[in-house]
């Protein structure tokens, strides 16, 4: 099996993990998270280094070298996940009671436009928007 093909293994296990956790928690019965959220976490991290052809660190050192677009993708990325992991450490390490929906707009807010940047998908906006006619060119008829 390539590193290719194990890592997008085990990012879908990561994914899939929610699947039973979900369908049990329908099922009236109250799973602990922290080992969902464990194999969620080593799965997507896991299989996101395993893809990449260098080591985790050699990763982060070669953000240099990407578009200012990626990596600014990959820093929103990674403040989505902090605040889930700040989310989790107020809720199990203190005694406050605190609500997912904040922390997962915040989350949300990061990663979804950092994976946007991240693929490419505002391209448009670096490359001056769409292409807008020139002075010189006649106005297009509807004839």
């Amino acid at each position: 099996m390539s590193r290719y093909a194990l890592g997008k293994t085990l990012t879908w296990l990561g994914i899939l993990v929610w699947v039973p956790f979900i369908l049990l928690t329908i099922g009236k019965y109250s799973p602990p998270i922290l080992p969902f959220l464990v194999v969620h976490l080593i799965g997507i991290l896991g299989g996101a280094w395993i893809k990449r052809t260098n080591s985790p660190i050699e990763n982060a050192n070669s953000l240099a070298g990407k578009s200012p677009a990626r990596r600014i993708g990959s820093i929103l990325i990674l403040l989505g996940v902090a605040v889930r992991v700040i989310y989790f450490t107020i809720k199990n390490f203190t005694a406050m009671e605190v609500s997912l929906a904040p922390f997962l707009i915040l989350q949300l807010s990061a990663v979804v436009p950092g994976l946007m940047l991240r693929l490419g998908l505002f391209d448009w906006v670096r490359f001056g928007g769409f292409k807008r006619r020139q002075a010189d060119e006649p106005t297009p008829s509807l004839d």
